[in-house]
């Protein structure tokens, strides 16, 4: 007998999947937001979203732009399009304990490449390397994690953060210019622009997406 029932959490994950895809029209986002929130209210496990625009490149340019306030700060949130149904939505604490649990399937991506890895969001990716001992990947925007052309480099904070000790303001009063006000903040800091440098291009993009491992 075929299965009757899906998990919320593959529900949640392929929302936020088709919610990055260029090709949908504002509408067709706006039905995907609403039937996912009408789930994620009715068992409970509503938790939040943010937007894929300010979660990719649009923090990063409002910071670089001197952190405007509204109502300049809102293109930067929404990105050019003004689109607000361009969404992430968050996993409740429940969703996050059973996603670890629920088996998964490998799924053949662009032709003989395997999803191992499982997207996630730069807030994400930032809080599990701030622990250190976690693993990340980031991958050039439009390239894919996985082969046959893996462009996703495995990062652990452990290295970043024992630098970024090196730039802590001195005794003296002086301060470095990378230092960016925690350990933590500084470390990030640094793993960013150096894989900024060496990664990112026209072909493979200009920013990251990050990713764990299944």
């Amino acid at each position: 007998m075929g299965r009757k029932t899906i998990d919320v959490v593959y529900i949640l994950e392929e929302c936020n999947k088709q919610l990055t895809r260029d090709d949908l029209s504002k509408s067709e986002k706006r039905a995907i937001c609403e039937i996912l929130e009408t789930i994620l209210f009715k068992t409970e496990n509503y938790s939040g979203f943010n937007y894929n625009y300010w979660l990719s490149v649009g923090c990063n340019q409002w910071r670089d732009a001197g952190e405007p306030s509204f109502p300049e700060k809102e293109k930067y949130i929404l990105g050019p399009s003004g689109d607000e149904w361009n969404r992430h939505y968050y996993y409740s604490s429940a969703m996050q304990e059973a996603s670890r649990r629920l088996p998964r399937e490998k799924e053949p991506i662009h032709g003989n490449a395997v999803a191992d890895f499982i997207r996630i969001t730069k807030w994400e990716a930032r809080r599990l390397f701030a622990k250190g001992n976690e693993t990340i990947f980031l991958c050039p925007c439009k390239m894919h994690p996985g082969f046959p052309f893996n462009m996703a480099l495995m990062v652990s904070g452990k290295e970043w953060l024992e630098k970024a000790q090196w730039y802590k303001p001195r005794d003296d009063g002086t301060t470095s210019d990378l230092w960016k006000g925690t350990i933590e903040k500084t470390a990030w800091d640094l793993l960013y622009n150096n894989w900024n440098y060496y990664n990112t291009s026209y072909e493979t993009g200009y920013y990251a997406h990050y990713y764990i491992q299944r």
